[in-house]
């Protein structure tokens, strides 16, 4: 799961700044949105831009906003070979609705590190969500504070591998209807939802690069 499909993502996203882009548009829709209908709430937003309705809250939308502004520059902190991942986290929480999990989500989709501790992780893993909170108006030493703890605690759970494959295993277990064949399509349609967006012109690398 993992090993193809994560780093699938990676590699898209350390070639094209615009995939690292649609990788994070594809974080911020995953908020309070049950995981089956992220394909089609991906497509969504590719047609309807700003306009669609799973972006319909003020937070998520300026987050959208944000991200098509400024992905460039996320693009290059995320890959960054000179910051730590908590000082990468603390970057992503300048984009609006994303705190430390999914700022971590980010960091686990594009260089396989870190993870997302959500309400599910947080029963399984027994984690109070009061640890990680975190407040954007803080100092940055407060800011990189919390992140290092989070980025602490996902290693103490285990590897951003066991975090997604474990994950995975979980939702499709949980929704084992609408994925018959469990956690091996739940982890797939991470990849599905995101190249979606792309699928007219994945194999054209000028055309990707034109795609915002």
């Amino acid at each position: 799961m993992f090993k193809q499909d994560q780093k699938t993502i990676e590699l898209l996203c350390r070639s094209y700044p615009i995939v690292t882009m649609w990788t994070m548009i594809f974080v911020l829709v995953t908020i309070r949105t049950p995981f089956f209908l992220i394909l089609r709430y991906m497509n969504d937003v590719r047609k309807y831009g700003a306009k669609a309705k799973c972006l319909n809250s003020t937070h998520k939308n300026a987050g959208y906003k944000y991200i098509r502004r400024h992905y460039k520059r996320l693009h290059k902190a995320i890959f960054s070979e000179t910051m730590t991942d908590a000082e990468k986290m603390v970057t992503l929480f300048s984009i609006p609705n994303i705190g430390t999990r999914k700022a971590g989500f980010i960091l686990q989709l594009c260089i396989g590190k870190v993870g997302c501790i959500d309400c599910h992780n947080e029963t399984m893993f027994n984690v109070d969500p009061k640890t990680f909170r975190l407040v954007k108006s803080s100092p940055y030493d407060k800011q990189l504070s919390v992140a290092q703890a989070y980025v602490d605690m996902c290693n103490k759970i285990g590897t951003s591998e066991y975090l997604w494959d474990n994950w995975c295993e979980f939702i499709g277990l949980k929704w084992d209807k609408r994925f018959p064949n469990g956690g091996l399509e739940v982890s797939a349609l991470h990849v599905q939802a995101i190249v979606s967006v792309l699928s007219k012109s994945i194999y054209n690398a000028k055309t990707l690069k034109d795609i915002a």
